[in-house]
């Protein structure tokens, strides 16, 4: 609001005004206004004006364009609107910095909107501050305030600087001219004190501690009642208070430090973790991860990182748990489908740890352990194309297009020496003795080591396929891995039905049954969904399901649908109920990619919906397996 306001009071005189008359138009400091008449002096040449400062006598607007300008202060206007939603935030905002007493007249005039209207916002606003400890008062002689806790105060502008809050940003801006100073220093902190901070917890930290140095906040003497509680990280806060006096030359007061240490409290992600917690938790892990890797020939328990990780994550959520603690992440549910190994993982962990310390994690703490598997599995496949040191391209001369390939691979293996040969120099593949043979021909004799077959131009796709075939052990890059595993071969008709159960919990039981009974699953398959679903639910986008055991029991691969006629379950519309064995794990990949397809396509979803028999359903698959294969 206060640049519009700025250049329109400029361009109503050719005289100059002085800096100090402009900070007093508008009621703030002689630095803010230099800061905006930087600010618009870096946009001037493209909106037709300039601004010129005059000595002895302050600044004046020459108008060069008069349509460049006239867009621009309109744009301004349009821009700097607030709207009706963010008129009582703002208002709040703006006596919460001011510390002081302002009448509705001030702050009319300040956001260009009638008395009325501002009354009508300040009840609003009374009803906000309340969530955040703030009081707004009124008196009819002095005007409105908000009083309130010296944290809640800066936890409530902390979060309008998260939000953005054009106000809070431009008070910020007087005393901080880059908010990554202070990630920067609060970064060194908590190196030099061996913490790390989840990314949204030290994002409100930056806020908070921002708000902090900016020194905006005007405080009555609050320092006695801060000071009379035990304050866990104020050797941190202080170490925090004096980097930022050290580095931007800003002093923090006894009050910003205690309030800091008091936020640095509440950040669930910087508790101190038992070692108790530690010690019995490890057990568990070692214990679950040595069978996992014993059943799936993985290697978790090689990966010391994760190891350490997963422990010390483990620990801290059995700890948040036992206070009744818990967190939420808005990620989860769509990234699940794309992961389920890691997600089953995940799930059989959580039920070790409701087992052994009387915990249940929830859906989003239960994805929250999935990503250290996920990182764990990206980690090995980063190791693969990393591991590669030596590789030997094999084509018609051992130059030319060879050469090419050779610098095109060097992108994807930045560490490998790369050598090229003659398909008339086979003989010399035993002595090079590489890791990895890339060739243009067919090779004599059985290769000395994994070969991929590729075509003389590699495409951008092809060298993609080259990375992945090497991070996923995959090497014959011309297969389809997904070709095996299509939905429409999955899908038994003796395990389609149309169902009318109560819930989505019976449906998924009635389908279960039915594949034990017809001897695609074992005994367990039932139980093992169950657990499956009591900690992570597997409902999606627009009604498609995909219910599966927490460990595979499966017989014959086979997927069982259901079709839910009960109106009462709306949001259950085709459940995929996915058995497979052992032998075929990776078919989830496959078939998680397809079900997302057909997630995301509401058109897809009704025409399936819709079938009354398994010929149809499983029609209606293949004709979208087939539109998306010509794609």
């Amino acid at each position: 609001m206060r640049t519009s306001r700025l250049l329109n009071q400029l361009s109503r005189t050719s005289e100059a005004i002085s800096v100090s008359q402009l900070a007093h138009e508008f009621n703030v400091s002689e630095r803010t206004v230099q800061s905006d008449l930087s600010d618009l002096r870096s946009t001037q040449h493209d909106h037709g004006f300039q601004i010129v400062s005059e000595r002895g006598k302050g600044i004046r607007l020459l108008v060069k364009d008069s349509d460049l300008f006239s867009s621009f202060l309109e744009f301004l206007s349009q821009s700097e609107f607030i709207e009706p939603s963010e008129r009582s935030k703002t208002i709040l905002q703006a006596l919460v910095l001011s510390g002081g007493f302002v009448s509705a007249e001030d702050l009319a005039v300040n956001f260009d909107l009638s008395v009325p209207v501002v009354n009508m916002a300040l009840q609003e606003a009374s009803r906000i501050g309340s969530n955040f400890g703030i009081d707004i008062q009124r008196t009819r002689h002095h005007g409105t305030r908000a009083v309130g806790k010296p944290d809640d105060i800066r936890f409530f502008l902390a979060r309008s600087l998260l939000a953005g809050s054009p106000l809070i940003v431009s008070a910020i801006r007087e005393s901080i001219d880059k908010e990554e100073k202070i990630s920067a220093i609060l970064l060194s902190c908590l190196s030099k004190i061996g913490r790390n901070l989840r990314y949204e917890d030290f994002c409100a930290l930056c806020a908070f501690v921002t708000i902090c140095a900016a020194n905006i906040v005007r405080d009555t003497n609050e320092e006695r009642e801060l000071s009379l509680t035990p304050i866990k990280f104020l050797d941190l806060a202080e170490l925090i208070s004096e980097e930022i006096y050290k580095k931007l030359g800003l002093k923090l007061t006894k009050v910003d430090v205690l309030c800091i240490a008091k936020a640095l409290g509440q950040l669930p992600s910087l508790e101190d973790i038992p070692t108790t917690a530690i010690s019995e938790v490890s057990s568990v892990i070692i214990s679950f991860l040595t069978g996992i890797d014993e059943e799936y020939q993985t290697s978790f328990l090689e990966d010391k990182t994760f190891v350490e990780m997963l422990e010390a994550h483990i620990a801290l959520l059995v700890k948040r748990l036992l206070a009744g603690k818990t967190v939420t992440i808005s990620f989860a549910e769509k990234s699940e489908l794309g992961n389920s190994l890691s997600m089953d993982f995940a799930v059989q962990l959580c039920e070790k740890i409701y087992s052994n310390f009387g915990v249940e994690p929830t859906q989003d703490e239960v994805f929250l352990i999935a990503m250290h598997f996920i990182a764990h599995e990206e980690r090995t496949r980063q190791n693969r194309l990393f591991s590669i040191a030596h590789i030997v391209v094999v084509c018609a001369t051992g130059g030319g297009s060879a050469t090419l390939v050779k610098m095109q691979l060097s992108g994807i293996f930045p560490n490998a020496q790369i050598d090229t040969v003659s398909y008339l120099d086979q003989r010399v593949l035993v002595e090079l003795n590489p890791d990895l043979i890339i060739s243009m021909v067919p090779l004599l004799e059985k290769p000395c080591a994994p070969t991929i077959y590729i075509n003389e131009i590699l495409s951008p796709s092809d060298l993609s396929a080259i990375s992945n075939a090497v991070r996923h052990s995959n090497y014959d890059v011309n297969q389809d891995c997904g070709t095996k595993y299509t939905l429409s071969s999955l899908i038994e008709p003796e395990l389609f039905a149309v169902s009318d159960q109560n819930t989505y919990q019976d449906i998924v039981y009635e389908a279960c049954i039915d594949c034990v009974r017809l001897g695609y699953a074992d005994e367990e398959f039932v139980n093992s969904v169950k657990v499956r679903e009591k900690f992570s639910n597997t409902i999606f986008l627009n009604g498609i399901c995909a219910p599966h055991p927490v460990e595979p029991h499966g017989i014959r691969d086979a997927i069982a649908i259901r079709i839910n006629r009960n109106k009462k379950e709306k949001e259950v519309r085709v459940i995929f109920l996915i058995c497979l064995t052992k032998q075929s794990i990776e078919a989830y990949k496959a078939i998680s990619t397809s079900l997302f397809s057909i997630m995301n396509n509401q058109e897809e979803v009704s025409l399936l919906e819709s079938c009354i028999s398994a010929e149809e359903f499983i029609n209606q698959i293949k004709k979208m397996e087939v539109s998306k294969d010509g794609c």
